[in-house]
């Protein structure tokens, strides 16, 4: 079947099946927009531009990537904040569920809060106005630190343990 022209419209009533190299929208050299309604108003759209590929919630709705038990992954709110990991209702423009693993540098310009644990492997690095500020308790595997000498090299800062809280220093001021 083929219908063209300008005003060209199909309405079905009930469900709509296609089985084959499914649907294709083409619009000449025009953006592509398939539209998803529900009753009498658009909910949402899939469009193509030249560079990127759309999902768009329309009419305050919002967007939710799901597996197929329908459990939310990522969850983005009317408005642009995203959960991910099962948070419907993210309060802040990134809101994380469950554990973050980064293979590369998390980066905060502002800083980092927790009520919780946070746990660092590796080095923690900042610049020289950098404050590491600690509310709790300070649990190391390996109770030393460096920082940069003035002069060049290093200065190493080590924790004796003991039942006193002391500051001893070797070397020259």
């Amino acid at each position: 079947m083929e219908i063209q022209g300008d005003e060209a419209k199909v309405n079905i009533t009930g469900s709509l099946e296609v089985s084959g190299s499914g649907i294709t929208i083409h619009n000449g050299n025009q953006d592509g927009v398939l539209k998803i309604k529900r009753f009498s108003g658009d909910i949402g759209q899939l469009s193509a531009a030249n560079t990127r590929f759309t999902v768009r919630a329309l009419n305050n709705k919002d967007l939710s990537l799901e597996d197929d038990a329908g459990n939310v992954g990522v969850f983005v709110k009317d408005g642009g904040k995203v959960g991910i990991g099962a948070d419907t209702t993210p309060t802040v423009p990134l809101q994380v569920t469950g554990d973050i693993s980064a293979s590369g540098i998390l980066k905060a310009d502002t800083g980092i809060s927790s009520s919780a644990d946070i746990q660092i492997e590796g080095a923690y690095s900042g610049s020289a106005t950098s404050t590491f500020v600690i509310g709790g308790k300070l649990s190391a595997g390996s109770k030393s630190f460096l920082i940069n000498n003035p002069d060049g090299g290093k200065l190493e800062y080590g924790v004796l343990e003991g039942q006193q809280n002391d500051v001893f220093y070797r070397g020259e001021l």
